[in-house]
């Protein structure tokens, strides 16, 4: 690199911080855009919490992100996935204790800290909405603009990929709840001292997921996150009815319909600031590139370009591998110019392995199939393979093409038998 070589990141996500914490460090000059500063970050609305596996967090201990790697609070040791039937029967139950801790925390803290951190390590923070015309002048002033964030006016930037679209219409009705008091080890033995994060598949109806998470005040919280298939028995929330009628709806829900689920949250509580995220959230994959009215060409990243729903935790984990990536595909480039064919095959890169993170949270958006079924009834008895199957999750291109072909799904049993 002959000149310091100038990028602008639009987003101050998962995706667009790590990213510029990457390039910062590879010695470029980076502006990193955000709509809020991190105090406005820090004091903003609730956004969804979700488990960060071992890879992506050894990605930011890498760039000395991991701030709060040694608050136990942060920590996920072991995951408990268990399948039910619409009656509340658990069919099986799959445990794994992780090799590498699993984090979770309130992204607000997380985002927040790090935006300060980033202009102390030298970066340039522009705070203020961005629009087009923003994006121009930065197209201007800049060797490259990468948008990751993935809301507003940046989204039509960004064309539609059908032929990487599996859905039209949102899968789930999602509610997530921040709670306190939930008791993740009532049923188990010998979790003392261990963080514990609990997977339910209420087969038909949809998914039960809750996670103890470290709060932007420090305290542990816990949330407890429905996705729930629409039109079935826990298609049932309101985004605009009051928060504790809907935590109370979904507990009486649990009791009468999946005890085993309902003891986990039997004596919770909201926290008291009563904050939840509600919604569906509708499966996309757009091109990689955006063209501005200039004929000027931005490159998108994380949110801006791939959403999933959140039933698989892929979101947060993909949105790390792919800034460790952007960093490294920049760097490749040298001194020539980030043009729209560079960008197209810098994703291509990528997607060769993004491409299963896509594809197993579609699968289970789906009724699972006789594969995967015989694949969770040899996990839940096996416990070398629960172990590689729960971890994959934070690596999902080591599911292909097991997790999809009745032919390697028998060689990979066999290999674990």
């Amino acid at each position: 690199m002959v000149d310091m070589r100038k990028i602008a990141i639009i987003g101050a996500g998962q995706a667009g911080l790590q990213l510029g914490f990457g390039l910062l460090r590879a010695g470029y000059s980076v502006t990193l855009c955000s709509d809020k500063s991190a105090r406005e970050l820090e004091q903003a609305g609730p956004r969804p919490v979700t488990i960060q596996f071992g890879p992506s967090v050894l990605l930011e201990q890498a760039l000395d992100l991991c701030l709060w790697r040694v608050n136990p609070l942060a920590r996920v040791d072991e995951v408990y996935m268990s399948v039910f039937a619409p009656d509340g029967q658990r069919l099986m139950r799959i445990e794994a204790e992780l090799s590498e801790p699993a984090q979770s925390m309130d992204l607000r803290l997380k985002f927040g800290r790090w935006l300060r951190l980033f202009a102390d390590q030298g970066g340039e923070v522009a705070i203020g909405r961005c629009g087009v015309d923003e994006l121009e002048r930065l197209a201007q002033s800049h060797d490259l603009v990468v948008v990751s964030a993935g809301r507003g006016q940046f989204t039509e930037l960004f064309a539609p990929d059908p032929s990487r679209c599996e859905f039209d219409q949102p899968q789930r009705q999602v509610a997530m709840f921040y709670t306190r008091g939930c008791d993740m080890r009532v049923g188990l033995d010998g979790v003392e001292g261990r963080q514990v994060s609990r997977y339910s598949i209420v087969a038909g109806v949809g998914e039960v997921i809750m996670s103890p998470f470290l709060s932007r005040s420090g305290e542990e919280h816990h949330y407890v996150q429905f996705e729930a298939i629409p039109d079935q028995g826990m298609d049932m929330f309101d985004r605009k009815a009051d928060v504790g009628e809907q935590y109370d709806q979904a507990k009486a829900w649990l009791a009468q319909h999946q005890a085993e689920i309902h003891a986990l949250v039997e004596r919770s509580s909201l926290t008291p600031e009563r904050e939840w995220v509600c919604g569906r959230i509708q499966p996309k994959v757009r091109e990689p590139v955006g063209a501005l009215p200039s004929g000027a060409v931005v490159m998108g990243i994380g949110d801006a370009v791939i959403v999933n729903d959140p039933v698989m935790a892929q979101g947060l984990n993909s949105a790390s591998k792919w800034a460790a990536h952007a960093v490294q595909s920049i760097q490749a480039r040298g001194d020539a110019a980030f043009s729209e064919a560079w960008m197209r095959e810098s994703f291509e890169a990528y997607w060769a392995r993004a491409q299963f993170s896509n594809k197993l949270t579609n699968t289970v958006l789906c009724p699972l199939g006789p594969v995967q079924q015989q694949l969770l009834g040899f996990a839940s008895q096996n416990p070398r393979f629960a172990k590689m199957f729960v971890e994959g999750i934070g690596q999902a291109e080591v599911f292909d093409p097991w997790f999809w072909d009745e032919d390697a799904a028998k060689a990979m049993m066999a290999r674990y038998a």
